[in-house]
């Protein structure tokens, strides 16, 4: 009976010995190292890809009108904390930003399956983003805000080093349109110390926003995905306001500074404040009203001059892990109020146009004196109505035709101050033109995103005046974005505005046209009067609901014959 009872001890040692050794042919894990408490703020980051390289196919190259130029965005280097072990890849396309970057997505610890489908917003803090009808001028005043304030005090790392409220806190708001998601935050921090740039700006004083960009497909994922941002502003060097930056930490494939998130902020009494218009296309979304994103905003402290450390964190999620989605709370885009400014009612149209066939092609000399088709009004406000004083201030009418090479154009535009400063991708940013195109109306009438089949032109009349090097520059496709040599065209400036003619070669869009095609289009001008900033103040369009990243919005081209 004992030998028996021995021989039973002894097999079972012998099976937990083998439990605890690798069997031949199986590899032992990689460990998982998560961050420690003070560094939840930093993601490990792989591949170093640069901004440009990440431009065609995120969004960062999608301007359009209400453009925003940017500082640069602030980062992490190869975070301390770790990373999840094999990051997950995000492969650019030319595919809509709406569609998530194709990836395996890794898991840590227990998780559901990546094609399980949970709820459309997290549970946690709930934050909304209020549709914002003029952009914010970026410098670090509150004066156009009055929306929602939201308490930034959870402390999520390093609470034995925050004091209190006055030692680390804040107050934010968030708005957005189609173009930026807008933040405007008061820190309270009784010593500014930022000493670090780039990806270690986050040890000093800085700001940070995680982001899940599809949160029904990850619902329950307690690690990062591609569809998962993580992005850091820097108030400023030294001081607020001084070369403030951006940088973009997750996904680590495309990481690096973000020069078109731009950022004002200034020093007060009590700390600093920090405003910013981060494109959508840093995130790779297309918004809409009523849309849901994992999300926390965070602010981080330090407060020891000449060495750059992330002391603490605040956050708007009491629960937030930098590496656990879950744990963020939900930012909802609220819905877009009515304009302010009515849509005039001389010449506004249903965006229902038509190209008459030429034999004889129009010379580009900006004058109109061999065009005889019809006149189309450019008087419909779509952007910047608190701008917009009256048609003299901006409005126009527009002459089209076509043959089998070009589409041509002749806009008379009354504007009473010419301001264009700028060229190449940056002309939207004074006096200009835009044409948006839909190749294919069929193929995705009822698509409300972008897609390769949809172009996005602008032409500059010259700068400094109408005449002087004007230009023409393709910001939509991403992957054909670029100046485009090949529009000719020609301007002069007029008593109350300026004329512009351009032929547009047909081989910009990829068409090869025959009477009767037509396609989705809107002609939009494009108003500066301000001689000190290069900015979108307002613009006007044949279509009075153009909204540029909705194409079921924009209006009609038919080519007609003579």
């Amino acid at each position: 009976m004992k030998r028996k009872y021995a021989t039973g001890i002894a097999a079972l040692l012998l099976l937990v010995f083998a439990a605890g050794c690798n069997y031949p042919g199986m590899t032992a894990p990689t460990p998982f190292v998560f961050p420690t408490a003070d560094m939840t703020m930093t993601v490990v980051v792989a591949p170093t890809g640069t901004e440009q390289a990440a431009a065609t196919a995120t969004e960062e190259n999608l301007p359009a009108e209400p453009g925003v130029t940017s500082t640069t965005a602030p980062a992490t280097s190869s975070p301390p904390g770790g990373s999840p072990t094999s990051q997950p890849q995000v492969t650019n396309t030319t595919q809509p930003p709406t569609q998530a970057p194709a990836a395996t997505r890794t898991a840590t610890g227990t998780q559901q399956p990546a094609s399980s489908s949970g709820p459309s917003a997290r549970r946690g803090t709930s934050i909304t983003a209020a549709y914002l009808r003029d952009r914010p001028t970026l410098d670090g005043s509150f004066d156009e805000w009055t929306l929602d304030r939201y308490r930034i005090e959870s402390v999520v790392a390093g609470s034995s080093s925050v004091s209190g409220v006055e030692d680390l806190s804040g107050r934010a708001m968030f708005g957005w349109d189609e173009e930026n998601l807008y933040i405007a935050v008061r820190v309270l921090d009784d010593v500014y110390v930022q000493e670090a740039s780039g990806e270690d700006l986050f040890k000093g004083d800085s700001i940070e926003i995680l982001l899940d960009t599809d949160v029904p497909a990850d619902y329950y994922v307690q690690s990062l995905s591609p569809d998962d941002f993580q992005l850091g502003i820097s108030p400023g060097a030294g001081e607020p306001g001084v070369d403030p930056e951006a940088y973009l930490w997750y996904p680590s494939s495309i990481r690096g500074s973000r020069s078109r998130v731009r950022v004002g902020a200034m020093r007060t009494d009590e700390g600093y404040r920090l405003e910013a218009a981060i494109p959508w296309s840093t995130f790779e979304v297309t918004p809409r009203s009523g849309q849901h994103f994992g999300f926390a905003f965070s602010i981080s402290d330090n407060d020891r001059r000449g060495e750059a450390v992330q002391q603490s964190m605040v956050s708007s999620s009491a629960a937030r892990e930098l590496t656990d989605p879950t744990t963020w709370g939900d930012l909802t885009l609220g819905g877009a109020p009515a304009p302010s400014n009515p849509t005039p009612t001389p010449g506004s149209t249903t965006g229902a146009l038509e190209a008459v066939y030429t034999s004889q092609a129009p010379d580009i000399n900006a004058n109109l004196g061999d065009w005889s088709s019809g006149r189309y009004d450019v008087n419909a406000v779509v952007f910047g109505g608190g701008s917009w004083t009256g048609p003299s201030d901006l409005s126009g009418d527009l002459r089209l035709a076509w043959d089998e090479d070009n589409l041509y154009l002749a806009v008379r535009v009354f504007d009473d101050v010419y301001v264009q400063t700028e060229s190449g991708r940056d002309l939207f940013l004074g006096d200009s033109l835009e044409i948006l195109l839909d190749r294919d109306l069929a193929a995705d009438a009822q698509v409300r995103s972008l897609s390769p089949d949809d172009f996005q032109l602008g032409i500059s009349p010259g700068s400094p005046a109408p005449g002087d090097n004007p230009n023409a520059y393709l910001w939509y496709p991403q992957n054909s974005e670029g100046a485009r040599s090949q529009v000719r065209s020609a301007a002069r400036r007029t008593d109350d505005g300026y004329i512009v003619e351009a032929a547009v070669p047909w081989s910009v869009f990829g068409i090869d046209p025959k009477e009767g095609d037509e396609f989705g289009f809107v002609f939009s001008i494009s108003d500066n009067d301000s001689r000190s900033t290069a900015r979108q103040e307002s613009m006007t369009a044949t279509t009075s609901g153009r909204v540029l990243t909705d194409p079921t919005t924009w209006g009609r081209l038919k080519l007609t014959a003579p």
